[in-house]
């Protein structure tokens, strides 16, 4: 499974995309009791657009992933 969502800003613009595939749902049902935000991605992006990472760590206390979403800007209602 396979899931997306797009935000748009007032003139019709997309302003953000949050995907999330079946492994990352299940895996933020099971643990996603605290999240950390990294906001760190723009170095990976050719745009220059910040890619978010929510992360969590699983019962091993291992990184996990449980959603990534691109914003076009970096404003309070992008986030």
């Amino acid at each position: 499974t396979f899931d997306y969502r797009m935000s748009k800003s007032s003139d019709g613009s997309v302003s953000g995309f949050v995907w999330q595939t079946g492994v990352m749902r299940r895996d933020f049902e099971l643990f996603g009791d605290v999240l950390f935000i990294d906001c760190l991605g723009r170095a990976f992006n050719t745009k220059g657009w910040p890619i978010n990472t929510v992360a969590m760590l699983d019962s091993e206390q291992k990184v996990s992933v449980p959603c990534e979403c691109i914003t076009i800007g970096e404003s309070v209602d992008s986030y």
